[in-house]
């Protein structure tokens, strides 16, 4: 049982892209999942006992009666769905539908950890030669755009460039659609959905690239990702064109990415990287001294170590 749970521990970092502490809280979860099944080994776990946990956890009890349990479906039914998920894919189920059975909101979904230094090497490294022809040269545009600047795909089908279809890169000349020099530097306004701009510097690599793709093109326009079917009115791409782009980019790259999460793994990149803030984002206090922050995150280890011998122990 040893190697399953360290296979999964794994999986949750590679497969599933976890953070540290979204790994150390799965694998703290394993013990309460195999007493809530009341199972001593793998395959104990059949479809009746996992829906009798589903329908028994997702649920509590308050002043004002019964609810949905927020914390259940973004904590512990998470990791036992993650798990069953887990078990499927490696093959210790014969059963492949067992883990739909824990149906939890999109809204619930964990969040992803960002691409590593490794990553991102090897990505820039496609890029930089991935500009061959125009539809090339269109995609290395979108990733560079999506990774300096982290918005979202509506909001980077949405820029414009000037009305000659290049970016302006000298201070005298006026803005090029969204894009504008201010200081001898160039920064991309973003529109988003909300309403509000966010202006973002870009590195001059990026507005190379930018121009390079927009230079050789072979249409002339303000749209900055223009949809790859010829029309005598040309359109922006769509979005689902776009997201099948940054897909198909990861796969060429050689990047493993889960179908659906690559936006998701861009976005969480650039939180990472501080180029766009999430309100709901957990932070360590800044009156919290150090070596509690050191201690705490020590105690974590502690508790997914022992959680980890004591789910072991449970069904060797």
């Amino acid at each position: 049982m040893f190697d399953v749970i360290r296979d999964y521990k794994s999986y949750l970092e590679t497969n599933c892209r976890l953070p540290q502490e979204a790994v150390v809280n799965h694998l703290g979860n394993l013990p309460i999942i195999f007493d809530n099944l009341n199972i001593t080994s793998l395959t104990d776990i059949d479809a009746g006992k996992v829906s009798s946990a589903w329908k028994v956890s997702r649920w509590e009890s308050t002043s004002e009666g019964i609810q949905i349990s927020e914390p259940a479906q973004s904590g512990y039914l998470l990791a036992l769905k993650e798990f069953l998920l887990f078990l499927e894919e490696k093959g210790h189920l014969t059963g492949k539908t067992i883990s739909e059975i824990i149906n939890l909101p999109e809204n619930n979904r964990k969040k992803l950890r960002g691409l590593n230094q490794q990553e991102r090497a090897k990505l820039r490294e496609y890029l930089l030669f991935n500009v061959k022809n125009d539809t090339q040269r269109r995609e290395t545009a979108l990733m560079f755009i999506l990774l300096s600047t982290g918005c979202s795909l509506s909001e980077a089908l949405a820029l414009t460039v000037s009305g000659e279809g290049v970016i302006y890169t000298e201070k005298e000349r006026q803005p090029s659609g969204n894009f504008e020099v201010a200081e001898d530097r160039l920064y991309v306004t973003i529109r988003g959905v909300d309403g509000t701009d966010r202006k973002v510097r870009l590195s001059a690599e990026v507005g190379a690239f930018m121009n390079f793709y927009l230079e050789n093109r072979k249409q002339v326009n303000r749209i900055l990702f223009l949809s790859s079917g010829r029309s005598n009115k040309p359109k922006a791409m769509t979005e689902a064109s776009a997201q099948k782009i940054v897909e198909r980019v990861f796969e060429k790259a050689g990047i493993p990415m889960r179908k659906g999460e690559a936006l998701n793994v861009l976005r969480c990149t650039a939180l990472e990287d501080g180029l766009i803030k999430e309100n709901n984002r957990q932070i360590i206090s800044l009156h919290q001294p150090a070596k509690d922050v050191k201690q705490t995150a020590l105690t974590n280890r502690q508790n997914s170590d022992r959680n980890w011998r004591q789910a072991e122990r449970k069904v060797a």
